[in-house]
């Protein structure tokens, strides 16, 4: 399977643009998630991939075939770039049994009758519904539309699959099951995949790569656990999962083998932990804790190393496994996730740690 790279794409809409100078690498054989909010431009950017959007500026290519190139005049048309594309409706057409659903690409390319019926059961076989071939599309639940929509992507056994937020029309439950199953479909395929969504618990579980956009452009792309747990700027963090964030200053900076340790302090706390590698003494910064990596303690005494603060708790909720508390420090709200045997109390004054490990600072930006 191909890679697929996009080199300074651009996608103007009158004179606003969507897609803002993306470039992206997806490597051979990957699952690559582009993750945003509503109008970052991600579809646009799946869509200019397809050949159903084309880019004003910029060069796209699938392998070693260039599929578009603005300043070249080069733009190789949907059907001829070998490609398989799930919409978010589907697009099952009601008239037709689950078969003829998916033969349908290969009847429009004139594949030979044999070969049809033999792919068309390959296809459906890969998602379990074999057993559905001649029943009505009217007659599926949703799961079952959306796997005969992948079979349908499948059969012409395309280089790329493209898959525009597939998942969003299923319930919780579903969606769940649906994420297990594609992710084992693409690792089974090995097919390189490039798949657009908002949902940030999706991107982590299905992907290889995150690609995370905002307002068009890129702002950081990499490994799901690499995003989460260190993210580049405060759009990117805010993003990904509901983390605190608490306004900080950097006032030291030690370098060592495994990167730059920061001296960070905030009203009424201070503390040192990792962060960006462009920060210096004297910037503004953001700290970026996640609840789950905060600890409930009593003991006062100052951290050697990481980040703690004095608080009192403002609300508790109980949410089986672990209470969610919220702790008021002299400028922010902590939200933390402890232990349910710790029973916190509402206006109990506590110490929150996290441990340098668990803690990361990106820069303040402008207006911020």
């Amino acid at each position: 399977m191909p890679q697929v790279n996009l080199e300074k794409v651009v996608r103007r809409f009158g004179g606003v643009a969507a897609v803002d100078e993306v470039s992206i690498s997806m490597p051979d054989g990957a699952f690559v998630t582009l993750l945003g909010p509503s109008g970052c431009g991600k579809t646009t950017t799946l869509r200019m991939i397809a050949g159903l959007e084309a880019n004003d500026e910029g060069r796209i290519q699938i392998g070693e075939r260039v599929v578009s190139d603005a300043n070249a005049g080069v733009f190789v048309s949907p059907d001829r770039r070998d490609l398989g594309m799930v919409f978010q409706s589907y697009a099952i057409w009601p008239h037709m049994t689950v078969f003829e659903n998916v033969a349908y690409p290969l009847r429009a390319r004139h594949v030979a009758s044999g070969q049809i019926a033999t792919r068309v059961n390959e296809a459906l076989e890969m998602v379990e519904m074999g057993a559905y071939a001649q029943r009505p599309a009217p007659a599926l639940s949703g799961g079952q539309q959306q796997r005969v929509a992948i079979a349908r992507s499948l059969v012409s056994r395309p280089q790329v699959l493209l898959m525009d937020e597939p998942l969003s029309n299923l319930d919780a439950k579903l969606r769940e099951q649906m994420r297990i199953e594609l992710r084992a479909l693409q690792q089974r395929l090995r097919i390189t995949t490039v798949y657009v969504t908002h949902d940030q618990r999706e991107a982590m579980e299905l992907s290889d790569h995150v690609v995370v956009m905002h307002a068009g452009r890129v702002q950081q792309a990499g490994a799901p656990e690499q995003i989460y747990a260190r993210p580049s700027t405060h759009t990117v963090a805010s993003f990904m999962g509901s983390p605190n964030l608490v306004r900080a200053r950097v006032t030291g900076r030690a370098d060592g083998p495994d990167g730059a340790l920061l001296d960070v302090e905030g009203q009424g706390w201070a503390g040192r932990c990792p962060g960006v590698p462009a920060l210096r003494a004297g910037d503004d910064a953001w700290l970026i804790v996640r609840p789950e990596s905060i600890r409930l303690d009593n003991d006062a005494r100052a951290c050697a190393a990481g980040i703690s603060w004095h608080g009192e708790i403002q609300s508790t909720s109980y949410q089986g496994a672990m209470h969610a508390i919220r702790v008021a420090i002299p400028d922010a709200v902590i939200h933390a996730e402890v232990e349910a045997s710790r029973r916190p109390r509402v206006g109990e004054n506590v110490v929150l740690r996290a441990d340098a490990a668990q803690a990361w600072v990106v820069p303040a930006e402008a207006g911020q």
